[in-house]
């Protein structure tokens, strides 16, 4: 008699249940219905079966996750209680001693990790460094939309035009954008920005090591006594929207978070960087994205006291990069050109610039 072939299929457990207890009933046709574990499965915006949060972020239409509001904010504190909440693009990490079980997948239809109080949560990027956007794109005739996986055909064409540049182990397509795993140990080496930073129209990304890379973006422990606290560096609080122009390099900060959230009190600083001008004519400002992760609103030079110049309107978390809309008053003022602070808060003598010392910016 003849060894049956062992299905390469993967059984449910109601399935491996039926087939240990009794080897000889057909567990295809005598198996249990499946249990619902999705609702709208397929895509995204699906729901997992333990997630119980009676909202959903996800924007059909946009085809975007949006933040959560007020109102969802006071669910997930009830919920889960005052841990760190992170939110990247399509992703959301709380942390949390004691996470939901059942486990839940899925946290108003957005996916959801948990970590322990301590650890240190890390988005999905490599720094290899070997990206460089000034490299053309191997591969510009294939596009496919964020939030949504490419095709075989699409796959096999990414895959056959980076293979002269780099010697690719894998290739893993994220939401916004693909990060390659580059042979380690073949003798091949490759220079710092010596890859093409866009590959089919989105962000590449490389990794180059004996481990594969998601093993490297597990959560780590943060060594609380390793951690040194930071003095405060000198700052420029001149407000050059009211007294000149607006240039790179100009303080900026964000907006507050929504009341009853964690960041109600809290948010961040950091600068200018360039305005840049799209094919359809649009501009936009560059400014740092971890800077505004719990408000979208920016000020110069100051929340409190200072001028609201423009809305982040888009986002690139590969690239620590988002985009703003200054409003009318703060686009007609900004100018990529050098930047002269007029005053240091830990200087009585702001440093003298000249020409060849300055830096100029072209959009």
């Amino acid at each position: 008699m003849a060894t049956p072939i062992a299905s390469p299929i993967r059984l449910s457990p109601h399935v491996q249940c039926i087939q240990q207890s009794s080897p000889y009933t057909n567990i295809y046709g005598n198996a249990p219905p499946e249990q619902k574990r999705w609702e709208n499965p397929g895509g995204w915006g699906a729901r997992h079966l333990n997630g119980t949060a009676p909202f959903t972020l996800w924007d059909e239409q946009k085809r975007k996750f949006r933040h959560p509001s007020r109102q969802d904010w006071t669910w997930i504190r009830n919920k889960f209680g005052e841990g760190t909440v992170h939110i990247s693009g399509w992703l959301i990490c709380v942390e949390t001693a004691s996470p939901p079980q059942p486990i839940l997948l899925t946290l108003g239809t957005m996916p959801i990790i948990f970590v322990r109080p301590g650890e240190m949560f890390r988005e999905p990027i490599p720094l290899s460094g070997y990206s460089n956007h000034r490299v053309s794109d191997p591969c510009p005739n294939v596009w496919w939309p964020k939030l949504t996986n490419p095709t075989k055909r699409q796959t096999m064409a990414v895959l056959t035009a980076i293979a002269p540049l780099a010697r690719v182990r894998a290739a893993i397509f994220l939401p916004a954008w693909t990060i390659f795993e580059l042979e380690f140990g073949d003798g091949r080496s490759y220079e710092k920005q010596s890859l093409p930073g866009v590959v089919a129209g989105r962000t590449a990304l490389y990794h180059h090591g004996d481990k594969p890379f998601t093993s490297l973006t597990r959560p780590h422990f943060i060594d609380l006594s390793q951690v040194s606290a930071a003095g405060a560096a000198p700052q420029d609080d001149s407000n050059y929207l009211r007294r000149s122009v607006l240039t790179p390099g100009c303080r900026i900060e964000s907006g507050f978070g929504l009341p009853g959230t964690p960041t109600e009190f809290k948010n961040a600083a950091t600068a200018c960087g360039i305005r840049i001008r799209n094919l359809a004519g649009e501009e936009m400002l560059t400014v740092a994205n971890h800077g505004f992760l719990s408000s979208e609103e920016v000020y110069h030079p100051f929340v409190n006291g200072g001028d609201l110049i423009g809305e982040v309107v888009d986002a690139r978390p590969e690239l620590d990069i988002a985009l703003v809309k200054l409003t009318p008053a703060a686009s007609s003022s900004f100018t990529n050109s050098t930047f002269k602070p007029s005053h240091l808060l830990a200087s009585s003598k702001p440093p003298k610039y000249s020409k060849a010392h300055g830096v100029k910016w072209t959009a």
